[in-house]
């Protein structure tokens, strides 16, 4: 194993080449659709750890046939030598413990499990606002002619409908839901959730999952605001993904990709965060 040290006398483990043919390490193979979604922190904790894994992306008018063969009919899976594991949190665990990104013990892992479960259930609590942004709203799906001032009336209905939404189911969950995670990250001396040295699973669930949240909200500039420990933990995060992990898997597909996404001109961008931050620093 190699360890290098990062920015702020951070060290994070890599595997060798040399080391993962002595281990003779399993084939892993991560079957999801050729987009970001529950599949992005899986890829993520592959590419931070350093160990090649095939990144299967299926198109979604294949789904219908394939999807008998998946555990649960759901995506992502994970085959390891043939044995699918389903459920993204099951599979980020077994990487994270599989690779030593679930903390130092099983204390340590469960208060980071707690936290990743936890960004799940406020993505949840928002399932409603998720579903009418960024969902296909289905107007004139039919094929049926529609007449202008017809379409500008249900524009009209469908933004209300939104901003409704927006302000009635996301906004109070944002409130509720990140004021734990900030409250967590504020007895940590490390900047990661669970407080340890190094990231744990948690740290990866939960900033791409904000990545996600970032390309809905119609306010994504505004998106931590009065949560400056989760900003800033969100770009540590991609500080070290994008610059010291992401190019350690040369025949992966690159997970950077941009999937077509409401409210692009407001979020975050990636880029920006190494021209604009002191994370580096």
């Amino acid at each position: 194993m190699v360890v290098r040290l990062l920015p702020g006398n951070r060290c994070a483990v890599l595997f060798s080449k040399k080391y993962l043919q002595s281990q003779k390490m399993p084939h892993y193979k991560l079957t999801y659709f050729d987009l970001r979604g529950r599949g992005e922190p899986v890829r993520m904790m592959f590419a931070i750890a350093g160990v090649p894994f095939e990144d299967k992306r299926i198109e979604k008018a294949d789904w219908p046939e394939l999807k008998k063969t998946f555990p649960f009919g759901a995506l992502p899976v994970l085959e390891v030598d043939g044995v699918q594991i389903g459920q993204t949190l099951a599979i980020v665990r077994y990487v994270a413990r599989e690779f030593g990104f679930a903390g130092p013990d099983n204390l340590t892992a469960a208060l980071a499990d707690a936290l990743a479960d936890q960004f799940v259930d406020f993505l949840t609590s928002t399932e409603k606002w998720i579903i009418s942004t960024a969902g296909d709203l289905g107007v004139a799906a039919s094929g049926d002619k529609v007449s202008p001032s017809h379409f500008d009336r249900l524009s009209l209905l469908v933004a209300y409908l939104q901003d409704e939404i927006y302000n009635t189911v996301y906004a109070p969950a944002r409130e509720k839901h990140f004021a734990y995670f900030e409250a967590a990250l504020a007895k940590s001396t490390t900047g990661w959730y669970a407080g340890t040295l190094e990231l744990t699973h948690a740290d990866v669930v939960i900033a791409e999952f904000l990545e996600f949240v970032s390309r809905l909200d119609k306010n994504a500039d505004k998106l931590f605001e009065g949560f400056p420990l989760m900003e800033a933990q969100y770009k540590k995060v991609y500080v070290i993904y994008v610059i010291f992990f992401s190019s350690l898997i040369p025949n992966c597909r690159s997970t950077l990709r941009r999937d077509p996404m409401p409210n692009t001109e407001k979020r975050i961008h990636i880029t920006d965060i190494f021209e604009n931050s002191t994370v580096l620093q």
